[in-house]
């Protein structure tokens, strides 16, 4: 096993103390993520563990100076997004190393060894919908297709996107991935 396991455990084992961490790249009001907070700080609640949440708006330094003083204070876990593809490799690795347990959420980065992903495969999303497309005769060879996302390079963005030019690209459909912010 990569992980030591001197500090690893379930949320119920040993929680005197524990304190959790769980991050978010969005943005405090949008509604996923005010769902998924709720659920963190009641799963906290449920286990009797300290959850310490925060959100950072696309701000990948901030996300990473949070996991970096989560990592220095100890935590008993980390929970994150993954705001940008290799944003956070560094980190979990750092993490794991001080026998501090890493999931991703919403936005996985494959490349880092954290413990375990929580969310949709992304980029069988984006298959998906261009599949969807063009089953449905709704895009057909030589069509250009628009495709608005919250934040170009976000990780969901990237894994979605290729999943949609897998599709796309041999049907000789064009498309533009265009920033529209929240």
């Amino acid at each position: 096993s990569l992980l030591p396991r001197k500090r690893l455990g379930s949320a119920s084992a040993d929680k005197k103390g524990a304190v959790y961490y769980w991050f978010s790249h969005g943005s405090p009001t949008d509604p996923i993520w005010v769902y998924a907070n709720k659920g963190a700080l009641r799963a906290g609640a449920d286990y009797g563990v300290s959850v310490r949440t925060d959100f950072f708006n696309g701000n990948v330094a901030a996300q990473q100076e949070a996991v970096t003083s989560a990592i220095a204070a100890g935590a008993s876990g980390i929970a994150t997004t993954s705001p940008e593809p290799g944003s956070m490799g560094r980190l979990v690795k750092q993490a794991l190393a001080a026998g501090i347990p890493v999931v991703m959420m919403n936005s996985d980065d494959p490349s880092t060894e954290r413990l375990a992903y929580v969310g949709a495969n992304l980029e069988q999303v984006g298959v998906d919908w261009a599949n969807y497309l063009v089953a449905t005769g709704r895009v057909k060879r030589g069509d250009l297709v628009w495709l608005p996302v919250e934040q170009l390079g976000a990780s969901y963005q990237v894994l979605e996107t290729t999943g949609v030019q897998s599709v796309f690209k041999p049907l000789g459909i064009r498309y533009d991935v265009f920033g529209a912010g929240t």
